[in-house]
């Protein structure tokens, strides 16, 4: 048995789902997101997620760390640049 009636499965399909219109219509059907979401995919209609959230938080990247601790140390240190973020960052405190 579905929890969706033919007016909600229409009301779906109407326009594409957004994350925030899922939420919208789970808080007034009084269903869960996911389920809004499952229930879009298996109509077949477009769904567009919200965006991830990037860890990025200083503007600086990898490689500007690599080349300052490259800098510091006056070496070129291949491999360096597949460190993790906050090591690079840590070891660029540590110099």
């Amino acid at each position: 048995m579905s929890n969706y009636t033919p007016k909600m499965e229409a009301e779906i399909a109407s326009e594409t789902m957004t994350y925030d219109r899922a939420v919208a219509l789970a808080t007034e059907w009084g269903l869960s997101v996911k389920s809004v979401i499952a229930k879009t995919k298996s109509l077949g209609i477009d769904y567009t997620p919200k965006p991830r959230a990037t860890r990025k938080t200083s503007g600086v990247t990898k490689a500007d760390l690599v080349r300052q601790i490259e800098g510091k140390l006056d070496c070129q240190l291949d491999g360096l640049q597949n460190a993790s973020a906050s090591a690079l960052t840590t070891l660029l405190g540590a110099l």
